[in-house]
This record gives C-alpha cells, structure tokens and sequence, in this order.
C-alpha cells in the first residue's frame, strides 16, 4: 500500500492518493477475507466498496478538471 500511495502522490493531491488507497486497501481486504476465510458479502457492504470506489475516482476526476481549468486561466499555475 505504501508503494500505491507514494506513486499516487507523484500525480494527485494528498487526499486524492489517501482516498485511492483507502478504497484500495478495504477492496483488497474484502477479497482476502473472502479467499481465505470463505467470508460472503451482502449488498451493504458491496455497495460501501462502490461508493469509496467511486469518491476516489470521482475526486481524482475533479482534481484533474481544477487544474486544467487553472491552467487554462494563467499557465503559471501550472508550474506550481
């Protein structure tokens, strides 16, 4: 996970490479939990690992969009 957030930092924000991580990090432990101790979803917990997927692509989206609109308005920010 370490190695996920470093990479994520180098192109979002703090909160955007936390959020990607988080949504990451429960993921991947949800599948674990399934593969190794034979766990079973039900819907809520399906959708809570859609909605953080989801805010962390949704978040990361806006972030890009901010900054192309920044850009767009004074190309010094862009070096910022």
């Amino acid at each position: 996970m370490l190695a996920l957030y470093s990479r994520s930092l180098r192109h979002n924000s703090s909160l955007a490479s936390t959020a990607a991580t988080t949504a990451v990090n429960i993921s991947a432990t949800g599948l674990l939990g399934r593969a190794v101790f034979g766990g079973k979803y039900n819907s809520t917990a399906l959708a809570g690992a859609a909605a953080s997927a989801a805010a962390a692509v949704e978040e990361m989206r806006l972030r890009h969009a901010l900054m192309a609109a920044a850009c767009a308005l004074s190309p010094l920010t862009c070096f910022l």
